[in-house]
């Protein structure tokens, strides 16, 4: 079996993967523009309307012991937050408890989320982000091994 490397652009392709799935599954309509020059991974139809996502995969950060998602972008002047005429929504990704979020640009402050595993116990702050209103899949009982992908 051929493995792919955990290196972060590799998560994120899995990522994209996983999201694009789950729209597929439903039945509900999604698009990958042909070439990535608008910082758009896919247009989804959601809430009766087309908008336009960057799909972002959660990593952990040891440091913190919390997963977060970058919610900048990097460009020829530096990394900064996208802007509502690039996105419209994040979708993020939990690879290893299967779970997506979709979340409004208009919801993010700062430039990154961060999201604590299910047990994990920790003192919630007046200021933490609320994931579950973005909620859009409820994950399963199987964890994905992200370290390992069979290729055919």
């Amino acid at each position: 079996m051929t493995c792919i490397s955990t290196h972060a652009s590799h998560r994120g392709a899995k990522g994209e993967h996983l999201f694009e799935g789950y729209f597929l599954e439903q039945g509900i309509f999604i698009a990958a523009p042909k070439h990535d020059l608008h910082r758009v991974d896919y247009v989804v139809e959601w809430k009766e309307q087309l908008v336009r996502v960057n799909v972002k995969t959660l990593h952990w950060n040891p440091k913190h012991k919390v997963f977060k998602a970058e919610t900048r972008t990097s460009c020829p002047g530096g990394n900064r937050p996208y802007t509502p005429d690039e996105i419209d929504y994040f979708g993020v990704v939990s690879l290893e408890h299967n779970l997506i979020w979709m979340v409004p640009l208009s919801a993010v402050r700062g430039t990154s989320l961060s999201w604590h595993p299910p047990g994990k116990v920790y003192r919630k702050r007046v200021d933490s982000f609320n994931w579950d209103p973005y909620l859009i899949n409820r994950g399963s009982t199987t964890v994905v091994d992200t370290n390992r992908v069979k290729l055919s």
